[in-house]
């Protein structure tokens, strides 16, 4: 799915802390656009305002025009506020339509796997797959269907469909990247030492008050 057209502006490589706020208060985040077609990665600046949340993760596709030439670029990166989630940077991968490229996927879960209806818990053990092939074949997401997935069970990168005209690039096959276990109740218990501790502090009188 192809988004909103993007609006990029060129920005010095390095800029400090005034200038990112400057950059902050007009809905500007700070980005770097790298492909083929350019002998360097382009330091640049993004409205942020025109991507929804929706659209803030790997493969997201947006066209956008760069040197007066048209391209599609795909979200590479996205590096945030460890506190706040604040995006701060997002690096774009810039290619044409019929050019081939090496991007990650994202991975996405479809309906309720057989071993939820016995208190299973289904989860996601990887986020994307890295696939190649012509960016107008690369999809915004790979949705992985569970309806079959079994208490216990696991569904591995050889299960996973590929979309036609895309060539899957891991290095195994083996890994799984759905998994259905148990749900489990995790408690924290005192180890013996730490028991033994807070008895011994609870039963030994206290030193009498240095006068």
């Amino acid at each position: 799915m192809v988004h909103e057209r993007l609006i990029f502006t060129p920005r010095e490589k390095g800029l400090n802390k005034t200038a990112l706020a400057n950059l902050k208060k007009q809905g500007l985040v700070m980005a770097a656009v790298y492909g083929k077609a350019f002998p360097a990665t382009l330091d640049m600046s993004v409205n942020i305002r025109q991507m929804g949340a929706h659209t803030l993760h790997k493969g997201s596709v947006f066209p956008a025009t760069i040197n007066n030439n048209e391209y599609r670029l795909t979200i590479d990166e996205i590096q945030r506020d460890v506190r706040t989630s604040e995006v701060k940077h997002i690096s774009f991968h810039a290619a044409k339509t019929d050019e081939k490229v090496c991007l990650d996927v994202m991975l996405k879960i479809e309906g309720h796997a057989l071993g939820e209806k016995t208190g299973g818990v289904t989860l996601l053990m990887c986020e994307s797959v890295r696939v190649e092939g012509k960016l107008d074949a690369v999809p915004e997401y790979i949705a992985i269907n569970v309806e079959n997935l079994e208490m216990n069970g696991k569904i591995t990168l050889a299960d996973v469909k590929i979309p036609a005209g895309l060539k899957l690039k891991e290095k195994t096959l083996t890994k799984a990247v759905v998994v259905c276990h148990p749900a489990r109740a995790y408690t924290v218990t005192e180890t013996p030492a730490v028991a033994a501790t807070a008895t011994t502090a609870a039963t030994t009188p206290a030193a009498p008050a240095a006068h």
